[in-house]
């Protein structure tokens, strides 16, 4: 942010006002903003410079409100600093957590709590084609087409819609609804011993966080490597026995 223009930086904050502006929901800004100048407790930056000044004003004419009170980048003996930000239109985030940073980051996962979802949604439908009574729903479609289609004179748009609505009809009594799944990726699992590994690694990071000092850190970057280099490993062994598995079926 603070390499870019002057008036690159005025399009941007317009850019957002828009944005909060169309918005029709409530919204949640989230994302490494680099303005570690900025005093978030008091609303007020360090330095004075234009584009650090135009983003607190900005929000503040927007009534847009700043949720992260505590560092997100850790490096070294460098000072820490609140570099991501999560901003909200309202008072949507009930947690925010700091994880241990994800690989070799040295920023911060954040874990954000939010009521956005406490409202019921209609549940999303989809028609289960696999489960359809298709012999009924042929038997409700034979019928005197012709005569149907000279009672409107043949007219294309009418006969149209005079088949449609038969077809949305019989679809509806024959064919039933199902709630439609979300669609989610597979995840590989892990192996129990990797997740104690996980665990440890994150409690490392919790014990760096409170003790900041070097032999916490060494501790949490050696751990860190570790995790990463077995579950690349465990990865690597269960493509080979599946290659392995793949080749015995040839």
């Amino acid at each position: 942010m603070n390499s870019s223009t002057k008036e690159d930086d005025i399009k941007l904050f317009k850019e957002l006002e828009y944005f909060v502006d169309e918005a029709k929901k409530d919204i949640i800004i989230v994302g490494d903003f680099n303005f570690p100048e900025i005093n978030w407790d008091l609303q007020y930056s360090t330095k004075k410079q234009f584009w650090q000044y135009c983003f607190l004003n900005t929000l503040q004419n927007l009534l847009l409100l700043q949720h992260v009170n505590f560092a997100t980048r850790e490096r070294g003996s460098d000072t820490p600093h609140t570099l991501d930000l999560v901003i909200t239109e309202s008072q949507s985030i009930t947690n925010i957590e700091a994880l241990a940073p994800l690989g070799k980051s040295d920023h911060v996962m954040l874990m954000i709590v939010t009521n956005f979802l406490n409202d019921e949604s209609p549940v999303d439908q989809k028609y289960n084609l696999n489960r359809g009574d298709y012999e009924a729903l042929r038997s409700f479609m034979d019928r005197d087409w012709d005569n149907d289609f000279a009672a409107i004179n043949y007219d294309i748009e009418m006969m149209w819609n005079t088949l449609k609505t038969k077809i949305d009809d019989g679809v509806q009594c024959f064919i039933p609804l199902t709630a439609r799944f979300n669609s989610i990726k597979w995840k590989r699992p892990l192996k129990e011993e990797i997740r104690d590994q996980i665990r440890l690694k994150k409690c490392l990071w919790r014990k760096y966080i409170q003790n900041k000092d070097t032999l916490s850190r060494l501790q949490y970057v050696t751990q860190r490597n570790k995790v990463k280099k077995i579950i690349r490993n465990d990865l690597k062994e269960e493509q080979n026995m599946v290659a392995q598995q793949y080749k015995s079926n040839l």
